[in-house]
């Protein structure tokens, strides 16, 4: 009897050191895995709601760009604001790159002394505004700003700086901007971005084709050094296509873009084409302040007449260029 309760004793001694060892074993695991997985998915669920903000392309450029230019690097900083453009083009920080950098190239170009956009010439005898206009590609009304004279007198010896206004224009109607770009280099050909306009107004001329029929009364020409004319009635001038266009770009300045496009060719009397169907262009610009002049009117028309006659130029020295082919009578 005795021997029997203290083997049930024993028993009961094992079944409850089982039991412990089970508990701790529980709480251990517990410890090291349970509770450190439920933290881990608390974890989630809190970086899940909370909305982190959004990093846009460009945005830590565009922040080097600004701490460059703060300093007074503005080589690198135009490099750092290149790289916007050309790798995140359609970025909000690409648009405000756009807008520094064309801020930056004003700058420079109207900034005392000679630089990368101004080259210093002094006038020779001989020389007039329009052939320097010429050799330098650019106009009359720039060389009076860059330089800022009132009137366009020169002298010899007299230093002025020119700028060439030799831009690479893109148009983007989808953004309503006109973007001006300069080539850099050649081989391989590189461009870089100089600045974009808004389009405040674009109106393309009508899709029906305006034909217009003229008569070439006569066509000369020169056999040696002795000029010869046809005398023939027998040639008929069509024109195909008649496209003027105008852009209004917004800046400090309403600047004014004029552009007219025609598509012609030769014909007999019969109407048979002689020659293959040409388009000549003809593009003219100005800016006027609108805070002080109520209607650009005089201007623009005077332009037009301008782009009309240059186009009817171009036309003459294409037809006085090449042989036409006998009209059949």
């Amino acid at each position: 009897m005795r021997f029997a309760t203290i083997i049930k004793a024993l028993a009961a001694f094992v079944v409850l050191a089982i039991m412990a060892a089970t508990l701790v074993i529980v709480l251990r695991f517990r410890e090291n895995l349970a509770v450190p997985e439920l933290e881990n998915q608390q974890m989630l669920l809190v970086l899940e709601s909370t909305k982190l903000p959004d990093v846009e392309p460009g945005d830590r450029a565009s922040q080097r760009a600004a701490e460059l230019i703060a300093t007074g690097d503005l080589e690198q900083a135009k490099e750092k604001l290149h790289f916007i453009i050309n790798f995140s083009p359609g970025s909000p920080a690409a648009k405000e790159a756009r807008r520094i950098l064309g801020e930056v190239y004003l700058d420079e170009i109207f900034a005392p002394g000679e630089n990368d956009w101004k080259k210093l010439h002094v006038v020779k005898k001989g020389e007039f505004p329009l052939n320097l206009a010429k050799k330098y590609e650019t106009t009359l009304d720039c060389m009076m700003v860059v330089n800022n004279l009132n009137r366009l007198q020169i002298h010899p010896g007299d230093k002025l700086y020119m700028v060439a206004l030799n831009f690479n224009i893109r148009i983007d109607l989808k953004r309503m901007a006109l973007t001006l770009r300069r080539t850099i280099s050649e081989e391989p050909r590189r461009e870089e971005f100089v600045k974009e306009y808004t389009i405040e107004r674009f109106r393309l001329p009508s899709q029906k084709k305006a034909l217009v029929r003229t008569e070439v009364k006569d066509k000369k020409g020169f056999v040696g050094l002795r000029p010869v004319s046809t005398g023939s009635d027998a040639y008929v001038l069509r024109v195909l296509d008649y496209k003027p266009q105008r852009l209004e770009l917004n800046g400090k300045l309403i600047e004014v873009l004029l552009r007219l496009n025609v598509t012609f060719r030769i014909e007999d009397a019969q109407g048979r084409p002689l020659t293959e169907p040409r388009t000549v262009v003809a593009t003219r610009s100005y800016q006027y302040n609108v805070e002080t002049v109520n209607t650009d009117d005089q201007e623009k028309n005077y332009l037009n007449q301008v782009i009309v006659d240059d186009v009817a130029q171009q036309i003459v020295r294409q037809i006085s260029s090449n042989r036409i082919p006998p009209a059949q009578q």
